[in-house]
């Protein structure tokens, strides 16, 4: 009672009519609070028919809905609506980690009422997962975001200013002409680009092919040698998930997805994978590094024996080819709708071959390990490593759209056929950000025809 009156006194003395009925029942109990301080509902993954619905932080306040969503889970394998961020399955073997989930859930509590900022990052739990280069582009004045345990550049802070987030919600925040030159670099030279934290899965077996040809909205069919970007869908034609499947050798698939997809992605195939065809987590047998930009031909060639150009190695080829001492996977594809390459590098030789095509750029003051572009836009940074992402409150507050929607994966020659009048890709005051992966940033739950905004972690 006594922690009790600290409350009941002011609160009686707001509404006096509460000392004329007294307290009659006092409940008093721990508070579950999750790694994100969010609920964790959902069917458990690798169990069938056993659900959760726990870390409530706000207690009974939400149990008319949580019944709800719960009740059609259960009966019809669909909540009725988009609660991926409260889907279990967000969640990994890492953050059940004891100590790491101490940490986050004493975070996630203690800013439970503090004012959040679009994008902001949690700083608990920090550095589980980090990728070869991470201290090189520490060095060179990256700022991390955090995703699925990995640290991740959002954005690089030139020198004289300080590496970190300064946020608004009025004005642009601190990294808004800095993401600019960073676009500006990728549009006219080329950036190198870390995609290591990717959820990576080899499909493969006997009738491998078919089965993912079932699920899969585009067409799959054809030699070794290709990537296909694709929808999976469910029963009713919902989008289950937005992946990269790379078609390596018969019967054996690379499905890619967004670092903190893999779980649910890899579940969901997982249950429609017919006898003799198995899956298997290769997240951390390869790096991944995104070449891209109108000169990333020219220095991935000047390292390369293979011959790269548009003739031999047009868009979605996916090929094995020496870069360096190295042999990589090397898919013609990117994001950013200029000319690119993701090389699938064995882990093992990552930092050896991240020297070697970093040499081959000029180099920027910074002296990084990645591509720089051919000259330096003024004294800022011309390159940036880290997964190109939009930042939702930016494209709220400059293009006044409800949600942030990707741009579609495009070629170099798709690219030369815009308008002359029109950036070659992204409109000047545009920037990447971190606030949601593009490989998955429209996917509807199951069972749903809707697609799904992007979660915000």
């Amino acid at each position: 009672m006594d922690r009790l009156e600290l409350f009941a006194t002011p609160a009686a003395g707001r509404l006096p009519v509460l000392n004329e009925t007294g307290i009659q029942t006092v409940i008093n109990g721990p508070i579950p609070v999750s790694a994100d301080g969010e609920p964790i509902m959902g069917l458990a993954p690798g169990l069938d028919n056993f659900y959760v619905a726990c870390g409530f932080t706000a207690g009974i306040a939400a149990s008319g809905g949580a019944g709800l969503a719960m009740s059609n889970m259960i009966l019809h394998g669909d909540a009725g609506m988009d609660l991926w961020p409260f889907d279990v399955r967000r969640f990994g073997a890492l953050h059940a980690q004891p100590r790491y989930l101490e940490d986050r859930a004493i975070e996630a509590y203690g800013s439970y009422y503090k004012i959040h900022w679009p994008a902001e990052e949690t700083q608990a739990g920090r550095g589980l997962r980090r990728s070869p280069v991470h201290e090189h582009v520490a060095k060179a004045g990256a700022v991390f975001g955090s995703r699925a345990g990995w640290e991740r550049p959002n954005w690089f802070a030139p020198n004289g200013i300080g590496p970190r987030d300064v946020p608004s919600f009025e004005s642009k925040p601190n990294w808004f002409s800095h993401v600019a030159e960073e676009h500006r670099a990728i549009r006219e030279r080329a950036a190198l680009i870390d995609q290591t934290s990717f959820s990576k899965f080899e499909i493969s077996g006997k009738g491998a092919e078919a089965a993912m040809q079932r699920i899969a909205a585009n067409e799959l069919g054809g030699p070794p040698g290709k990537a296909i970007y694709t929808q999976l869908c469910n029963e009713k034609g919902g989008i289950e998930a937005d992946v990269t499947l790379l078609h390596v050798d018969e019967d054996r698939f690379m499905l890619v997805t967004g670092a903190a997809f893999g779980l649910r992605d890899s579940g969901w195939v997982a249950r429609h994978l017919p006898e003799g065809v198995a899956i298997r987590d290769v997240t951390n047998a390869f790096g991944v590094l995104n070449i891209c930009g109108p000169r990333s031909r020219e220095i991935l060639q000047s390292v390369s024996d293979g011959d790269l150009s548009n003739a031999a190695f047009p868009f979605l080829t996916a090929r094995r080819t020496g870069v360096g001492h190295a042999e990589v996977l090397a898919v013609r594809i990117g994001y950013v709708g200029e000319l690119g390459y993701e090389l699938y590098v064995p882990q093992e030789m990552r930092r050896m071959f991240t020297r070697r095509c970093g040499g081959r750029g000029n180099r920027s003051e910074s002296q990084m390990p990645a591509i720089a572009p051919s000259t330096r836009a003024g004294s800022r940074r011309a390159i940036f490593t880290g997964p190109p992402r939009f930042r939702q409150t930016q494209i709220l507050m400059k293009l006044g759209l409800a949600s942030a929607w990707p741009w579609k994966r495009a070629s170099s020659s798709a690219a030369k056929r815009l308008p002359q009048s029109r950036p070659r890709v992204f409109p000047a005051n545009f920037v990447l950000s971190r606030s949601m992966d593009l490989r998955r940033s429209m996917a509807a739950r199951p069972s749903c025809t809707r697609a799904k905004l992007p979660d915000m972690h």
